[in-house]
């Protein structure tokens, strides 16, 4: 089995508050496993604005303060196990 790779790395987001964002990534590999992480932990199932933990893209609706931070994702099968590049989802303050 050859090992997974990713062949384009997610991006950096800036965008206001209450905008929905993607984090996309291509990957190849055999039977792989994917997930997105923020801040180094597990992303809650139970935020239902967030969807494609386990997919190459990673979906925010609605974006908040609390969706700030780094997000990386994992890439695994029986052969190796890599890492994309961290990226970061910043709010952009918005001055009236």
């Amino acid at each position: 089995m050859e090992p997974p790779s990713i062949d384009d790395e997610p991006t950096n987001v800036l965008e206001p508050a209450g905008e929905d964002i993607q984090f996309t990534a291509t990957v190849t590999g055999e039977e792989t496993t994917l997930e997105w992480r923020r801040d180094g932990l597990t992303i809650p199932l139970s935020d239902l604005r967030i969807s494609g933990i386990d997919t190459a893209i990673l979906s925010i609706m609605n974006i908040a303060a609390g969706d700030e931070g780094s997000y990386r994702l994992t890439v695994s099968n029986n052969a190796a196990t890599i890492m994309s590049v961290t990226v970061t989802l910043t709010i952009r303050k918005s001055y009236l």
